[in-house]
């Protein structure tokens, strides 16, 4: 099961168990309390369910999953930190903060197309793309 249809499932479930609570109300107490109940589930939960319905439909958790073998191309230089080579990159128009190891400064500057290998937390664990071949040139 994916993460979008567990995420839908979870929405589905929600939406039933809402709708549950206010008809059983209404039908012990009246509409009156059923409307009161309604109110306070959308104002408690409401904002919770709406922020999981749009990430399902733009399809967040399933993209940031594809983000693992795109492409990126390094927008700040990478430089040594805690033992580590940070930078960042932009893949498909977002901004990433970014890991490379092993560590070639030199070879990581702003415009050179990298690799995502991995998706650590929030970083993306990069590798520079191999530099195209060239036809070595013979002098004669």
């Amino acid at each position: 099961m994916t993460r979008a249809s567990k995420a839908g499932a979870w929405l589905a479930c929600s939406a039933i168990a809402f709708a549950g609570v206010v008809f059983l109300t209404w039908y012990v107490a009246g509409l009156l309390y059923a409307l009161a109940v309604a109110f306070v589930l959308i104002v408690a939960f409401g904002d919770l369910l709406l922020a999981g319905w749009v990430n399902l439909r733009a399809g967040h958790g399933d993209r940031v999953h594809g983000l693992v073998g795109s492409r990126a191309v390094v927008v700040e230089r990478f430089r040594i930190e805690a033992n580590r080579c940070v930078g960042r990159v932009r893949v498909e128009g977002e901004l990433w903060r970014a890991r490379a190891a092993p560590c070639r400064q030199e070879g990581l500057v702003p415009g050179r197309e990298v690799v995502v290998t991995e998706l650590v937390g929030l970083w993306l664990e990069v590798r520079p793309l191999a530099a195209p071949h060239t036809r070595a040139r013979i002098p004669g």
